[in-house]
């Protein structure tokens, strides 16, 4: 019987160092859960801030590369409306130019227009005065004004001319 004793209070023994056991390890777990719960918790929150925050970073640098691209953006198409004003005021200057020297030929042109015809009316001026001084030219052209004069008296249409030429 003392065998028997022997062995139940082995296998008492033994059931309660198992016993112990688990519970030491059941008490692991739960401290180990609980450590990792709360270490995940902290990074989890770490990450989120940490997000936000370079959320934050990540818009205000778009923002500043927002800017800078439009000034750039700007600058590159002022610089090529420069150039086509430049052109355009070259080309203006050269039309300017064309214009002026249009404008200096037409008053050249005017001024040997208005020469040639006081030349032409100096040229009709004498030839009329000679012919004036010439007898028959003279007689003849008093029976013409004679004879327009007869016929005015006939015929009123002619004598309204002869009426608006005077």
């Amino acid at each position: 019987m003392k065998l028997k004793y022997q062995t139940f209070i082995k296998r008492v023994y033994f059931n309660e160092i198992l016993y112990f056991m688990q519970v030491q390890r059941r008490e692991k777990r739960i401290k180990a859960y609980s450590k990792n719960f709360m270490y995940r918790r902290n990074m989890r929150q770490l990450f989120y801030s940490w997000r936000g925050v370079t959320h934050v970073w990540f818009k205000e640098r778009i923002n500043r590369e927002a800017v800078e691209y439009e000034r750039v953006q700007r600058d590159k198409e002022l610089a090529a409306w420069d150039k086509e004003v430049d052109a355009l005021k070259v080309y203006m200057a050269q039309l300017q130019e064309k214009i002026r020297i249009e404008v200096q030929a037409r008053e050249d042109l005017a001024r040997t227009y208005e020469n040639s015809l006081n030349r032409g009316v100096v040229q009709l001026n004498e030839e009329t005065r000679s012919l004036a001084e010439n007898p028959l030219v003279r007689e003849i052209s008093l029976l013409v004004a004679q004879e327009l004069l007869n016929k005015s008296k006939q015929d009123p249409a002619i004598a309204n001319i002869l009426s608006q030429s005077n």
